[in-house]
C-alpha cells in the first residue's frame, strides 16, 4: 500500500501483462483491460481493503491490536459538518505521519460514500466496497508528479 511510484508501476505492468495474456489483447490500454475484466489496480484494491478494516474498526469488529491504530471518536453532541468517525493523528513527519496507516486510513474513510458507511452488516459493506473505485486518492501514487516541479495537487 505504501510502495514507491516505481514499485507501483512494476506491479501494474505485471497485472497488465497478465490481462493481455488472459484476453489475448495486444492493443487495448491498461484501463480498458481493467474495465473489460471488471477489475481494479492493486493499489485500488488495497484502498478497498483498508476501507473494510476501517468499517470493522468503526463497528467494533476489530481485534485488540488495531485499537491503537484506528482510534474512534466519541462524540454525542449535535451532528456537525466536520463530524468524523476517527481521530486523525497529528503529523510530525512524512514517513511516520502521512504514510502511517492510522493517518491514511482516516483519509480513505472520509472518501467512502456515506451510504456505504451506514450499512448494517460487514457483508453488505464488503459487497458495496468491492465495486467502489476511490476517487481523488490523496496518496503520492495518485497525485500527478512533474519532473522539476514536484507533486501537483489538482483537486484544489
Amino acid at each position: 500500500m505504501f510502495c514507491t511510484r516505481t514499485e507501483n508501476k512494476r506491479i501494474n505492468r505485471i497485472q497488465e501483462r497478465s490481462l493481455r495474456i488472459l484476453y489475448r489483447d495486444k492493443t487495448s490500454s491498461f484501463e480498458e483491460l481493467l474495465e473489460n475484466d471488471c477489475s481494479f489496480t492493486v493499489h485500488q484494491r488495497s484502498i478497498q481493503k483498508l476501507a473494510i478494516e476501517m468499517y470493522k474498526s468503526k463497528n467494533n469488529y476489530k481485534p485488540k491490536l488495531l485499537n491503537d491504530i484506528f482510534v474512534s471518536r466519541v462524540y454525542e453532541g449535535p451532528i456537525l459538518r466536520s463530524n468524523t468517525d476517527f481521530i486523525k493523528p497529528k503529523i510530525k513527519s512524512e514517513n511516520f505521519g502521512r504514510k502511517s496507516l492510522s493517518y491514511f486510513g482516516n483519509i480513505i474513510w472520509n472518501l467512502v460514500p456515506t451510504e456505504f458507511k451506514e450499512l448494517s452488516s460487514l457483508e453488505k459493506f464488503k459487497q458495496k466496497i468491492i465495486n467502489w473505485k476511490p476517487n481523488n486518492c490523496p496518496c503520492k501514487l495518485c497525485i500527478p508528479y512533474v519532473q522539476g516541479l514536484g507533486y501537483i495537487n489538482v483537486s484544489n
